[in-house]
C-alpha cells in the first residue's frame, strides 16, 4: 500500500512538471512570436525613416533651386528697374526742361569734321511748330578733354539726309566719355524730309557730327574748315 501511494505521489509530481514545461514552452513560443513582430515593426519603421529622409533631401534640393531662381529673377527685375528709372529720369528732364533754342540754326556750313565727336539721339518730341525738343548724347572719341564746341549736325535715315542744323554745345566732355545735351532742333513742317525726321523713331536716325571749332579744357581753341 505504501508503495502504491509513493508511486502515485511521484506520478503527480511528474505530471505537474510536464504541465509546467508545457506552459514554459508555450510562453517561449509566444515571446518568440512577439519578438518577430517587433523585428518586423522595426524594419517598417526604418524604411519609413529612410523614405522621410529622402523626401527631406528632395525638398531641400528643390528649395535651393527655387531660391537660386528667385535670386536670378530678382537681379533681372533690379536691372529692369534701373533701366526704367534711367529712361523715366530722361523723360522727366525733357518734360521739365526748356530746350536751348538759341544754339540751333538751319544755316548750311560746308565743313569736314576733323575732331572725333559722335552723337546719338536719345529722345525727341515736338516743342512748337518750328522746332523739335531733342535729347542728344555726345561722345568725345579724342584724347583731349573739351569744354565747348560748335558743330553742324546732319540727321539721316537709311543713308538719306533729312535735316541739318548748327549747334553750340557749352558742356565739358572728358576724352572717352559721354555728355548729354537738350536743345531745340529747328525744322520746317512743310518740308517732307523734315517731317520724316519729326515722325521717325530716334533709333532709326543716324547723326553725323561735323565739328567746326572746339575749345579744349586748357583754353586752347581749334578751328576746322
Amino acid at each position: 500500500m505504501k508503495k502504491i501511494l509513493w508511486v502515485l505521489v511521484v506520478a503527480s509530481f511528474v505530471f505537474a512538471g510536464r504541465e509546467d514545461i508545457s506552459m514554459l514552452n508555450q510562453q517561449i513560443l509566444t515571446l518568440q512570436a512577439e519578438n518577430q513582430d517587433l523585428k518586423t515593426e522595426n524594419r517598417s519603421l526604418s524604411d519609413a525613416i529612410k523614405l522621410l529622409e529622402a523626401r527631406v533631401a528632395q525638398l531641400d534640393s528643390e528649395s535651393k533651386t527655387r531660391l537660386r531662381t528667385i535670386d536670378e529673377q530678382t537681379i533681372k527685375i533690379e536691372e529692369l528697374e534701373k533701366k526704367v528709372k534711367s529712361a523715366t529720369a530722361a523723360l522727366e528732364m525733357i518734360n521739365r526742361s526748356t530746350p536751348e533754342t538759341h544754339v540751333a540754326s538751319s544755316v548750311a556750313v560746308p565743313v569736314t569734321s576733323l575732331f572725333p565727336i559722335s552723337a546719338t539721339i536719345m529722345t525727341k518730341k515736338a516743342n512748337d511748330g518750328s522746332s523739335i525738343a531733342t535729347l542728344i548724347a555726345f561722345y568725345n572719341g579724342s584724347n583731349e578733354s573739351v569744354s565747348a564746341f560748335d558743330a553742324r549736325l546732319r540727321f539721316s535715315q537709311n543713308g538719306e539726309e533729312l535735316l541739318a542744323c548748327n549747334v553750340t554745345i557749352n558742356k565739358p566732355i572728358r576724352f572717352g566719355e559721354n555728355e548729354t545735351w537738350y536743345g531745340a532742333i529747328p525744322y520746317n513742317s512743310t518740308d517732307a524730309k523734315n517731317v520724316r525726321f519729326y515722325d521717325a523713331d530716334p533709333s532709326s536716325i543716324t547723326v553725323h557730327v561735323e565739328v567746326l571749332s572746339v575749345t579744349l579744357s586748357n583754353g586752347a581753341i581749334k578751328k576746322f574748315k
